[in-house]
């Protein structure tokens, strides 16, 4: 039997200063994409069939701030989970958001759902 997990993580953050006669503006952004791999043969399905599993994960976000406030912030995350054994397993999460004014939430993406606490 062999039975083969790989995981990788990646992840950049950056920061931008940008000073002028308005002011500083600060840019924060975050990237990730870790992503695993399993492989396993044989399978009780198939005595000479394999399996590879696979899930890939993408998340950035992105603050900017004027002069220490916080004007704009934005995040986006893509999940998905794959498999090639039968019955064929795979989905896949796709959500972005963009999130508040004065602390309020002012718009939600289509199909997401705002916290109400």
């Amino acid at each position: 039997m062999l039975d083969q997990n790989t995981s990788l993580q990646n992840s950049v953050a950056t920061t931008t200063t940008v000073n002028n006669w308005a002011g500083t503006e600060v840019t924060h952004e975050n990237f990730s994409f870790p992503i695993t791999v399993n492989f396993t043969y044989p399978v009780s399905s198939s005595p000479f069939g394999f399996r590879v599993a696979t899930g890939q994960k993408y998340h950035t976000d992105k603050q900017i701030a004027f002069d220490g406030f916080r004007f704009y912030f934005d995040s986006l995350t893509n999940t998905v989970n794959a498999t090639d054994v039968s019955p064929a397993l795979s989905s896949q999460k796709y959500s972005y958001q963009i999130a508040s004014r004065n602390n309020t939430l002012t718009k939600v993406s289509p199909g997401c759902t705002p916290d109400k606490h």
